[in-house]
């Protein structure tokens, strides 16, 4: 009779044990799914910028240009994209620029920043071709 009772004992172990290894890897999986969804979110925020960007006439005559009153008038457009809880840098860089980041201290150190780019032309009217590369930076206020 003592056996018995001992084999039941192992079961609930062995039950409770896969419940608390289940219960851990849900909660972990929940963490992932929901750093995920936030950066596709911030992915689709910089993407419809740089659409308006691309597709507005004024603001590709401002990019080529690519002047620093330009870039803070593209960043003020900018800043009706972006909700509060984001900060964010826009650039404009030569095309061929090895390097196109903002000046040092504009980034956190710490968190994730998302950064996007797109290429922005004159169109054919326009007769002039210097291309330029809009690049957006995106983190999280706060971090």
């Amino acid at each position: 009779m003592m056996k018995n009772k001992r084999g039941w004992l192992r079961i609930v172990e062995a039950v409770a044990g896969i419940l608390l290894l289940a219960g851990v890897l849900l909660v972990v999986y929940s963490q992932h799914q929901t750093k995920s969804s936030s950066g596709e979110y911030v992915y689709e925020l910089q993407k419809n910028f740089l659409d308006y960007v691309a597709s507005n006439s004024t603001l590709r005559k401002k990019v080529i240009s690519g002047g620093v009153d330009d870039e803070d008038y593209l960043r003020d457009v900018a800043d009706l994209s972006f909700p509060n809880n984001f900060n964010f840098t826009v650039e404009i860089c030569e095309l061929g620029a090895l390097s196109c980041k903002p000046d040092p201290g504009v980034l956190p150190l710490e968190g994730e920043i998302f950064v996007e780019e797109r290429i922005i032309s004159a169109t054919l009217e326009a007769g002039e071709f210097s291309p330029k590369k809009v690049r957006v930076f995106v983190w999280e206020a706060g971090g």
